[in-house]
């Protein structure tokens, strides 16, 4: 295959009317400015009404960002529009192609942005799954699949149930296995993890096939297996009224294929569609997409960049993005990067030149730096930065093989060491310098560190915080499997039973005691003074206490009553990782207080909450993401998060520690694309065949190129990244950049000889012509001690110390919260009376518990009576309510009506009560509104 002539694309160039406009976007190249800039011109100049837009993204976040950028462009745009004469000049060259036309055009074309700011709610700005349940809302009792379904997010209960079951059956009904010696054995069974671990692949991977490449009877079996698993899943889902984001996706996809009049639906309701993030779309995802608008006489723009889709692992499938791309009657590239300095650019520019991404058409373009950013840089004692900082960790004291220079975990900590160092001195002597000469600090949270999992971050943290920087763990997981989770746990477990000693000892050692092992002695023979009978029973006491308070007050009294009574803050913070440790503490203690509604409840009940708090369908957790672990510190710290979570996100210094480092595919499963049909499959033999166990490993080492170039690709003035010389680094992605294309396809060409390693990598540096922006040093094998930083308080601005806060501003003592009570009061309040004219005194609010019985010696009238008291509430009360409301004729006799409506049998109101009732409901229909 060969790689399409890259085009550039031009924001002012003529819009295409109808088919496929396939934009690629480079990191960093403005895909989000060019999608809101695109918006602009269709509704500006063609017309186009908002509510035929349809912007379909991949996430949520990403979608409300969109959201904000296309609303806040229309606006902007209207504004300049109204400002600037036609044919104005403007640095803006969306806005200078606006004010090209007539004053006419101009005006018009103000006119529509400022009408589709108006009716911007009616724009559809969502994710893919967002819009399938669109689809299926809009259908109704009408369509094939039940509206009424519930969504399940996380089908886990339901597959392991299943997996037991099936499991039970095989084994009750035994597979013979035809090659067993002696004759008569059966096939054994897979456990039950490794089938629900297939299962959940299969789940999390529309469209995927199973197979077992070896043909081996074991793993037929399994394949057969999981294929069950499979199906009972679905089918318990369907029986049990549930259904799955990619069920979701499935069902619209299947429909849209069958509904021909829907297509046509889909194609008038939106004549622009921008689909952003195509590369991480899955085969099902994009099978929705295409079957809605393809060949329909709506324009679809796909917007996408292959070298950065870094999904496999949750079905994200760039084959369907090439597929895409390759049916696009238009193809252009977005070619300037507008995020990083001229260093950076060019550094990737010249190693990574028309490197191969794991797929021949999948390559790295190289990008123009915007001319804006010329003339910044970043400075480290005084000189330039390299836009590229390699530093090599060998070490020639150690040689396990000619194939392994360096242990990987001894590396990973000389890395994480040397991190560190190079921060204090990016922290302590790094300056950003601008065009205009303006110098700005480095602040530790100016740098990320990029890793490739959460288990790396460990080491980094430590080396950091020895040196007196501080970091925070972005994206670190879920609360209820952190540390405070456990500490929780035996606290809650406690609360249930505060008599059992064995319970009262393991709070007695957690953050809420703290107490030394030596003295819960009691009862275990080792306790001479009765020291440790004094301790457990004071635990045991506060247990008691503290239930007390839990099933009086709640959740919130609790967490104030064992915060205080344990001085938990001082204690828990005292600890290396007490901010960590105290934001978890105090973030499940938030979640327990939401799921028990702030009610007083028993610990039993609130050991249910607790376990439901990871249960993302549980009807408490309103919000998946709300366990999701918070950031622990608002101070100055370096950020460390996987490169997965950066994507899509700049800094001004990147770290990254572990691209060298490379895994294999698990042996059991492995997920690739067949060679002969393209079709993506699970192959579940162990061990696979060999030619299709490579080329499994070629399609994953590809993915690790793309992650290399995302890692690569976030950085606004230097990159530092590691190359270690250990396991299989040699088949990595920063191999390619630092050592260039091997002979053999995607290989690179690494040294036999690891000592030789940075000299290869000099020497390629210089012959690029890259001196000036790559830096290669080696890291030594005992470095020097690096001191910790220096106090950052020196580089503080005045304006940024503490300082008493002040009131700068008067308050308005007659401001306060609306409610329908305060209105009634505040209408009292006003009517004249003898003994106060209108608008004499001080209007309270009736809500304020500050008031007294009387205030300001006001005579106090008596409250209306309350018509509704003690004939109902309720949902089923307001609908019966409602339905006599919509039966009667306000003209006519409303009680008598009213009478007849409400005096049935299965009404909901005693007998005896419904005249009240009648007459509370004509009172309410006669009462005035306001003026009216």
């Amino acid at each position: 295959m060969t790689v399409p002539e890259v085009i550039p694309f031009e924001v002012t160039e003529d819009l295409p009317s109808r088919g496929r406009l396939a934009v690629g976007a480079s990191a960093g190249t403005g895909k989000t400015w060019t999608l809101a800039a695109l918006a602009t011109r269709y509704v500006a100049e063609r017309g186009v009404p908002v509510g035929e837009l349809l912007v379909v993204t991949f996430t949520r976040a990403a979608a409300a960002e969109l959201r904000e950028r296309i609303r806040t462009r229309f606006a902007s745009t209207a504004r300049d529009l109204e400002a600037l004469a036609p044919g104005s000049e403007h640095p803006d060259p969306l806005v200078a192609h606006l004010l090209g036309g007539t004053a006419d055009e101009c005006a018009e074309r103000r006119r529509r942005l400022e009408r589709a700011v108006v009716d911007f709610d009616t724009a559809t700005i969502t994710t893919i799954h967002g819009f399938c349940a669109q689809v299926l809302a809009a259908q109704g009792n009408t369509g094939p699949f039940d509206p009424a379904a519930v969504l399940v997010q996380d089908p886990s209960e339901i597959v392991d149930s299943v997996v037991a079951d099936v499991l039970v059956e095989a084994a009750l009904d035994p597979t013979p296995d035809p090659d067993s010696d002696p004759p008569g054995a059966s096939i054994p069974l897979p456990s039950s993890s490794r089938l629900g671990a297939l299962a959940r692949i299969v789940l999390s991977n529309p469209g995927i096939r199973i197979v077992a490449s070896n043909a081996k009877p074991t793993d037929e079996l399994v394949a057969e297996l999981t294929r069950r698993v499979v199906e009972r899943v679905d089918e318990r889902l369907l029986l049990t009224g549930g259904v799955t984001f990619d069920d979701q996706l499935s069902r619209v996809a299947e429909l849209l294929e069958q509904d021909a009049d829907l297509r046509r639906t889909l194609s008038t309701q939106f004549t622009v569609v921008m689909i952003d993030e195509s590369q991480d779309t899955d085969p099902v995802q994009w099978a929705a997409l295409s079957r809605a608008f393809e060949g329909s006489p709506s324009v679809t723009i796909v917007v996408g960049d292959p070298k950065q889709a870094i999904y496999s692992f949750r079905g994200g499938d760039v084959h369907n993005y090439l597929d895409a791309v390759g049916r696009a009657e238009q193809r252009r590239t977005l070619t300037t990067n507008f995020r990083s300095d001229v260093a950076v650019v060019s550094a990737l520019n010249r190693l990574a030149a028309d490197a191969e991404l794991g797929h021949p058409e999948i390559v790295y373009e190289k990008v123009e730096p915007a001319p804006a950013l010329s003339g910044r840089s970043l400075h480290v004692r005084g000189a330039p930065a390299p836009g590229l900082w390699v530093r090599s960790v060998t070490d020639p004291h150690q040689r396990e093989t000619t194939k392994k220079l360096v242990d990987v975990s001894r590396a990973r900590w000389t890395v994480a060491e040397d991190l560190a160092g190079r921060v204090v001195e990016l922290v302590d002597h790094g300056e950003v310098v601008d065009a205009d000469g303006t110098r700005k600090p480095v602040r530790p949270e100016d740098i990320a560190v990029l890793i490739r999992a959460r288990s790396d971050a460990a080491p980094v943290q430590r080396a950091l915080l020895e040196r007196g920087v501080a970091s925070v763990v972005i994206g670190a997981g879920s609360v209820t499997s952190s540390l405070a989770a456990s500490h929780w746990r035996w606290l809650i477990e406690g609360l249930k039973r505060p008599s059992d000693a064995r319970l009262a000892r393991a709070v007695g050692t957690s953050w809420f005691f703290d107490v030394a092992v030596d003295d819960l002695a009691a009862g275990l023979g080792a306790d001479p003074d009765g020291r440790g009978a004094d301790t457990l029973t004071h635990i045991q006491e506060s247990l008691l206490a503290w239930g007390d308070v839990l099933r009086r007050q709640g959740v919130a009294a609790l967490v104030e009553r064992v915060w205080r009574d344990g001085d938990i803050r001082a204690r828990v913070l005292s600890r290396p990782t007490g901010e960590r440790d105290l934001t978890d503490l105090d973030h499940i203690a938030e979640l327990l207080h939401l799921a028990t509604g702030g009610r007083p409840v028993g610990a039993e009940v609130l050991g249910e909450r607790f376990d439901a708090l990871d249960d993302p369908d549980d009807e408490a957790v309103e919000d998946p993401d709300a366990v999701r672990r918070r950031v622990d510190s608002d101070t100055s710290a370096v950020r460390i998060m996987t490169i997965h979570v950066a994507k899509g996100l700049e800094f001004p210094v990147v770290c990254c520690p572990t691209l060298w480092s490379m895994s294999y595919l698990d042996a059991s499963s492995r997920t690739y694309h067949d060679p002969d049909s393209g079709d993506r499959v699970l192959d579940v033999s162990d061990p696979p065949d060999a030619a299709l166990k490579t080329h499994a490993q070629s399609e994953a080492d590809g993915e690790h190129r793309r992650l290399t170039y995302v890692a690569l690709t976030r950085a606004l003035h230097t990159t530092l990244v590691w190359w270690v010389p250990a396991g299989p680094s040699d088949r990595s992605g920063l191999a390619r950049v630092l050592f260039g294309e091997g002979d053999a396809p995607g290989t690179a060409a690494v040294p036999d000889d690891w000592h030789a390693a940075v000299d290869v990598i000099t020497d390629r540096v210089h012959e690029l012509g890259a001196d000036d922006v790559v830096r290669v040093e080696l890291v030594p094998p005992d470095p020097p001690s690096v001191p910790m930083r220096r106090d950052l308080r020196s580089t503080v601005d005045a304006d940024d110390r503490l300082e008493l806060a002040t009131l700068g501003r008067t308050l308005d003592r007659s401001a306060g919260r609306w409610s329908f009570t305060a209105m009634t009061a505040r209408a009292r309040h006003d009517a004249p009376t003898e003994h106060r004219p209108a608008g004499a005194g001080t209007v309270h609010d009736p809500d304020d518990p500050t008031l007294g019985d009387a205030s300001d010696g006001d005579e106090q009238h008596p409250a209306p009576p309350v018509l509704f008291d003690g004939l109902g509430a309720g949902a089923a009360f307001g609908t019966m309510v409602h339905s006599a409301l919509e039966a009667v004729d306000f003209t006519g006799d409303l009680e008598g009506q009213l009478a007849e409506v409400l005096d049935v049998p299965w009404s909901n109101v005693e007998h005896d009560q419904v005249p009240r009732l009648v007459r509370a409901i004509a009172a309410t229909i006669h009462t005035p509104l306001g003026d009216a």
